[in-house]
């Protein structure tokens, strides 16, 4: 028995000097050594990312198609060719308006008067055109003439009351810058020129290819009244025709 105590005890010692440890067989109680442990390495864990949902996709309705109107194409208006116009002469014309002996519009003095747009559906004419369309109106009839500052005034009243831009009178250029009348006299006793015009000097000026042969009165075309002008013949404008009473 003795001897199997001792070979424990041995064995016990041999056990302690391989595992490093030993034994004191002194009073004092064994203190078994307890190893140092090293702090394992934790590794600092990311905050995982907070997982939020997405707004729900709500697909937007499609748009509804909408087909265009057809087309109509309009109709091309059809050409309706204009009347030719077939002027009258001027002693058919007179006739027709007036019976052949003119009607009278105004009077003045023992003058009568007829205006030419009252009649015609206001036709311009040439100035030995408005001429002619005095004297087909019937015998006696001719384009006005002004012999005294009465008569002028009276047709200076006719054309402004009637908004009248000009008309023609009888007057022709005789030689130089004197003028008759187709019913006889001239301007020498009397007459009412502008003071200006197309070149601002006093009329007549006979500015235009030296040729302004007619006489018009014209209302207010150069901001002076309405006054005499020198014209080319080849103007166009109504006028006012007149006959002895």
């Amino acid at each position: 028995m003795k001897c199997v105590l001792l070979l424990c005890l041995l064995g016990l010692a041999a056990y302690q000097v391989n595992g490093q440890r030993s034994f004191s067989f002194s009073s004092r109680p064994f203190k078994q050594s307890r190893p140092q442990f090293r702090p394992q390495f934790q590794p600092q864990q990311k905050p995982r990312p907070q997982f939020r949902p997405q707004h729900q996709f709500r697909p937007q309705p499609r748009p509804q198609f909408r087909p265009q109107q057809q087309f109509r194409p309009q109709p091309k208006p059809q050409f309706r060719p204009q009347q030719q116009f077939r002027p009258q002469s001027f002693t058919s014309l007179g006739k027709a308006l007036s019976g052949g002996s003119g009607e009278v519009d105004g009077k003045h003095g023992n003058s009568e008067y007829h205006y030419s747009w009252l009649h015609d559906g206001d036709i311009k004419y040439t100035g030995d055109k408005a001429h002619h369309y005095c004297s087909s109106l019937g015998q006696g009839w001719y384009a006005v003439g002004v012999n005294d500052n009465s008569e002028n005034s009276f047709i200076n009243g006719v054309i402004t009351s009637h908004n009248k831009k000009y008309i023609w009178t009888g007057g022709k250029r005789a030689s130089g810058d004197l003028f008759t009348w187709l019913g006889g006299g001239d301007t020498r006793s009397y007459n009412n020129w502008s003071h200006t015009g197309g070149h601002n000097i006093p009329q007549p000026d006979n500015r235009e290819d030296r040729n302004e042969n007619c006489l018009a009165i014209l209302n207010d075309f150069y901001q002076d009244g309405v006054k005499w002008h020198d014209i080319g013949c080849h103007h166009l404008k109504p006028v006012i025709c007149e006959r002895t009473a």
